[in-house]
């Protein structure tokens, strides 16, 4: 495929926008756009001169999950499968601030070891059976979008792209949950009681 007009309304109308040119790139590249016409309809618009050698930038900076998600989620490395990685790294921390702050808060208070096994898998559980209702509901919405666009609207969407949208989606609430989970006020108490007796 050679000059493509659609590609080339879509450059000019982001470039407008202040969009940069290798954002443009990825995105279009990340969609399944061949290098070659992305190549081609840029050479198009641009002069030879101007023209900026293709580069797929790797995603570095975890934080622009949170501060610039259109960045992120353009970028192609920030597929499916880092997306799920990232999600059970999250389920991973949540699991282990879940269970050893209650293990600690009861240990301190000299509880017998079945009451905190008791109540260490239930304050554990309980936050996975949230998360488990959370997703199905969150894949439900995007079996509706992907059947509304594919075969009412007749549109082509990713399914992939939904789903890997969906897992970094749940990462920051998961990892806000599991900083809930840490009581800062009772650990901020005891150091100050620490202080007081030993000055």
């Amino acid at each position: 495929m050679a000059f493509n007009k659609n590609l080339a309304v879509y450059i000019k109308k982001n470039l407008t926008k202040g969009y940069d040119i290798n954002t443009i790139r990825d995105v279009l590249y990340k969609w399944g756009y061949k290098l070659e016409d992305i190549d081609q309809t840029i050479s198009s618009i641009y002069p030879p001169k101007t023209k900026k050698p293709l580069k797929i930038r790797k995603e570095r900076n975890i934080l622009n999950l949170f501060f610039k998600p259109p960045v992120f989620f353009a970028n192609p490395a920030n597929n499916l499968k880092k997306s799920l990685k990232y999600f059970f790294y999250s389920l991973l921390i949540l699991f282990l601030t879940q269970t050893t702050t209650i293990t600690v808060q009861n240990l301190l208070k000299k509880e017998n070891f079945a009451y905190i096994l008791t109540l260490t898998l239930t304050n554990t559980i309980t936050p996975f059976l949230f998360l488990i209702s959370l997703f199905l509901f969150f894949l439900i919405l995007i079996g509706i979008y992907f059947i509304l666009f594919n075969y009412v609207l007749k549109t082509e969407i990713n399914f992939s792209l939904l789903l890997t949208a969906l897992f970094f989606s749940l990462v920051p609430y998961i990892l806000i949950n599991s900083l809930n989970n840490i009581p800062f006020y009772n650990i901020i108490t005891i150091f100050n009681l620490s202080i007081s007796v030993f000055s």
